[in-house]
């Protein structure tokens, strides 16, 4: 878009003065209301075009829709003054340096221009810059990670321990990889001040984690949705499994219905901090497994052969075929998919479709206001004459 000729009667004045130029946002122009109808239809047309699935418009929660998110991964250019920065909009191999961001938690805006500072006096020493800087707010917690290659030499430690000095922020690490893009679960840790994990409670249970580990971005809402997830009708509730577990705080919950709960993911951090945390809290029914979920076609790892219920929160590429195969193998009565994104949502209720599987309800959680992501929980049950 190059000029607005004439402007919709529904447009407001976006909050942030980077929207026009950061790729962040797509929809602050948007009020809420108008925002959440999109998202709906959004969904409602993927799963029809995609998945062959005809629902009625779903209800959308929602809840603050500023000064929300926890977690915000900033760039750090190449060339120039190092500081913190977004991709641009119109040119994504442009960035936009950042002096503020209306949609992160105000403990975290709180740290830009400090960062920034911290950024330069390092720069200007050693000549060096991380690639990305993250920030996260994790339970009570403020927490920065500089992300470097994992070959990366840092020197001059003394100035970054600086950083506590910085009000506000608790914890400060330097996490090494090549492997950002897919996640930070395998990326070497060195803390520079700060613990190494914090507690982060969700539905009167808690776990822990570091900056490595993935979370939902907005604490409220994932809290009511987890809740809703845990509340669902199920059939039977003696044995259930979450799939893409993360740090294990919807199992946690979960065992407040399911007397067995096992947690299955790839991040070997998480799972030993969801186990951790589980044993403090005297879940002895819960138990995790450290194995990519698609393993469990070859070694159940403790698995039982026989599954309640069955909670799937993957990554944006939605379910691995061998993954939905080692649990359906399990002859689960109920199914829980929790998506981000709503093509490969529909592809995976197509799959399960041609398997007898129906959706029982569907429902929409703004957990991204003003972007165009949505998360979607589809509760499913098998057609009558299936097995």
């Amino acid at each position: 878009m190059r000029e607005i000729l004439s402007p919709s009667p529904l447009r407001i004045t976006p909050a942030c003065p980077h929207y026009e130029t950061c790729g962040g946002c797509q929809l602050q122009h948007l009020p809420q209301p108008e925002q959440l109808s999109l998202s709906r239809e959004g969904v409602v047309e993927s799963l029809a075009r995609v998945g062959r699935i005809s629902i009625d418009p779903p209800p959308v929660h929602a809840d603050a829709a500023w000064g929300y998110r926890n977690r915000v991964m900033f760039k750090v250019p190449r060339s120039g003054p190092p500081r913190l920065s977004l991709f641009c909009f119109a040119d994504p191999g442009r960035n936009v340096g950042i002096t503020t961001c209306p949609i992160l938690h105000p403990s975290l805006q709180s740290l830009i221009q400090p960062i920034n500072v911290l950024l330069e006096t390092w720069h200007a020493a050693t000549r060096n810059r991380p690639g990305r800087v993250l920030l996260r707010r994790i339970g009570d917690a403020n927490v920065m990670a500089w992300i470097f290659p994992a070959t990366a030499r840092i020197d001059r430690l003394e100035l970054l321990a600086r950083a506590a000095d910085i009000a506000g922020l608790s914890g400060f690490a330097l996490l090494f990889t090549d492997q950002w893009e897919d996640g930070l679960s395998r990326a070497c840790t060195r803390v520079v001040f700060g613990p190494r994990e914090f507690r982060i409670a969700r539905g009167g249970r808690y776990s822990l984690a570091g900056p490595e580990n993935f979370l939902q971005v907005h604490d409220a809402l994932a809290e009511r949705m987890a809740a809703h997830i845990v509340s669902l009708p199920y059939s039977c509730t003696q044995r259930a499994v979450e799939v893409y577990c993360g740090v294990g705080l919807l199992a946690m919950n979960l065992a407040r219905r399911f007397p067995d709960v096992w947690g299955i993911d790839y991040d070997a951090t998480a799972i030993d901090r969801a186990q951790r945390a589980a044993e403090q809290q005297d879940l002895a029914g819960a138990r995790f497994i450290a194995a990519a979920a698609e393993e469990l076609a070859e070694d159940a790892r403790g698995l039982p052969d026989r599954l309640d219920a069955a909670v799937f929160n993957p990554p944006r590429r939605g379910i691995a075929c061998r993954a939905l195969e080692a649990i359906l193998a399990r002859r689960p009565l109920d199914l829980v998919l929790a998506s981000c994104h709503p093509a490969t949502l529909a592809r995976d209720l197509a799959a399960l479709a041609a398997q007898g599987w129906r959706p029982a309800s569907v429902s929409l959680w703004d957990l991204f206001p003003q972007t165009f992501h949505v998360e979607t929980v589809v509760h499913l049950t098998q057609a009558k004459g299936h097995p």
